[in-house]
C-alpha cells in the first residue's frame, strides 16, 4: 500500500487549530487586557517590535481597512500606546483631514 499522497486518517491540521501567528496575536491581546479597543490594540501591535513582522503587518492591514492616513503622517501615531482610546481616535480624525 502506498503511504505517500492522498487522504490519510488523522493527517493534517485539525479543524479549528491555530497557527503561530494567531497564537502570538491572541497572547498579545490577552496580555494587553480586555478593556483595550481593537483599533488601539492594532496600533500597539503595529509598533511593537517584539512581535513578528507578519503580525505587525496583519495589524497594519486591519488598521488600513478602517483608517486612511497618508504615509508621511503615520509616523505621528507612533506613540499611540501612550494615548487613551479617545485621544487616539481624535488624532486619527485630525490626520485624516
Amino acid at each position: 500500500m502506498e503511504t505517500r499522497g492522498g487522504k490519510r486518517e488523522g493527517a493534517g491540521r485539525k479543524p479549528g487549530s491555530k497557527n503561530k501567528l494567531t497564537i502570538e496575536a491572541l497572547e498579545y491581546a490577552h496580555n494587553q487586557g480586555k478593556s483595550r479597543q481593537p483599533i488601539v490594540l492594532w496600533f500597539d501591535m503595529m509598533w511593537d517590535e517584539s512581535l513578528s513582522a507578519a503580525n505587525r503587518l496583519r495589524a497594519s492591514e486591519n488598521i488600513a481597512k478602517y483608517v486612511q492616513i497618508p504615509a508621511e503622517k503615520l509616523e505621528e501615531l507612533q506613540h499611540s500606546d501612550k494615548m487613551s482610546p479617545q485621544e487616539l481616535i481624535e488624532a486619527i480624525k485630525k490626520l485624516q483631514s
